[in-house]
């Protein structure tokens, strides 16, 4: 697989940047407030789980069905159109009262995210295409970054100024982007026509690399879900919510750019592959820790493993992606970890409340273990079979 090298200035790689990091802000901010949102409106507790979880059913569309059209040409329109969304999404949640209109609010924000990083990944491949890894790490580095900020900016606003403000000003901070997207350039592909992004699927590796990016994106889902919830019932404030969800993804910002740059030097599979395996190690411990600083510990340790996850995984499906799909490849990837995401988080607010936290990190590690089996086994009959695994697409 090969890309046309292309150049970017350092303001157009400063501002996919900076975007990415507000685009994330707005999505990991509600994870600070579901439990304001449940205390304000009377929600019941399953409802936590599908208002986190339906963002990442859109987000799964987006990635699957809007994510290809950067290979087509589009990407720069589908990043505006991300950010558009998400300032709507945004706006919705400020004035919403009902369940329904807090679901739909964050399905159309999973729809916009699903929009916005397969082209913004899509765009950084092609300005170095032969240091995947460290471009996608350095994005999502970028998103994570946001994400940190989002849960505390989110916590301090809410507790301060009210709910709806938590809303209105990352949508506030989105709008002031939009000009800066504006300006950023189109990276120049090949032109691919359209294809099924399921096709990619015949390939082993590609599966592999589902399978490991869905195992992390699986247990980000169920514990972003419920951790408001969590660490509010063994004694945080709001504001303490988005202070220990900022601590937990602090690894993932700090080392998901180095966790790149080795997937660039090593093997990919290798990295994701042990990774996962430590996750399911450390993820049962979740339930059973009482305290928000020894639940804090065992969020910080996950971060770094997962840290090393996902731009394993990303690179991974690079690597084995045509030339003419890598969006497409880059969307399958992230939206079926979105899909099992939803599968992790619209169920766990009903097993906190009926069978409490104990079964959270159990539940959550022994499907994480069978996708991390399955991994391997692709891996391997990919490393068996090589020629196989170029073929199809």
């Amino acid at each position: 697989m090969m890309v046309k090298a292309e150049g970017a200035s350092a303001p157009a790689r400063t501002a996919l940047l900076f975007t990415a990091g507000v685009m994330a802000l707005g999505l990991g901010l509600v994870a600070a407030l579901l439990a304001d949102i449940q205390d304000d409106f009377g929600f019941p507790t399953w409802s936590l789980g599908v208002i986190a979880g339906i963002s990442y059913l859109g987000g799964f569309v987006g990635n699957v069905v809007l994510g290809p059209l950067a290979d087509r040409g589009h990407a720069r329109r589908l990043l505006v159109g991300g950010v558009i969304g998400g300032i709507a999404s945004l706006v919705w949640l400020a004035v919403a009262t009902q369940l329904w209109a807090f679901i739909a609010a964050r399905l159309i924000f999973g729809l916009a995210d699903g929009a916005f990083f397969p082209a913004a990944r899509r765009t950084v491949i092609a300005w170095r295409p032969d240091h995947p890894g460290a471009e996608l790490g350095k994005l999502m580095g970028a998103g994570m970054a946001g994400f940190v900020g989002g849960p505390i900016v989110g916590g301090v606003l809410a507790q301060t100024f009210g709910l709806r403000t938590a809303f209105i000003v990352p949508a506030i901070a989105l709008a002031l982007v939009v000009p800066i997207v504006l300006r950023i350039p189109s990276p120049r592909v090949p032109v691919a026509r359209a294809r099924n992004p399921f096709a990619l699927l015949s390939r082993p590796m590609i599966r592999a690399a589902v399978l490991l990016g869905s195992s992390e994106f699986f247990l980000i889902g169920g514990i972003e879900a419920i951790w408001a919830r969590l660490v509010t019932d063994r004694g945080a404030s709001t504001a303490g919510v988005g202070l220990t969800l900022t601590i937990i993804v602090l690894p993932v910002v700090l080392l998901t750019p180095v966790a790149g740059r080795l997937s660039d030097r090593l093997d990919p599979a290798r990295i994701a592959l042990t990774s996962v395996a430590a996750l399911v190690i450390v993820a049962p411990f979740i339930g059973f820790v009482e305290t928000v600083v020894l639940t804090v510990v065992v969020g910080l340790v996950q971060g770094v493993f997962t840290a090393a996850t996902a731009p394993a995984s990303q690179a991974l499906a690079v690597h084995n992606s045509p030339e003419t799909q890598i969006a497409g490849g880059q969307g399958l990837l992230e939206g079926i970890g979105l899909l099992a995401a939803a599968m992790a988080a619209l169920p766990i607010g009903w097993v906190y409340a009926s069978f409490g936290p104990r079964w959270i990190g159990v539940g959550l590690a022994i499907p994480v273990a069978v996708l991390w089996a399955l991994a391997l086994i692709e891996v391997r009959r990919a490393r068996r079979h090589p020629a196989v695994a170029r073929a199809g697409t």
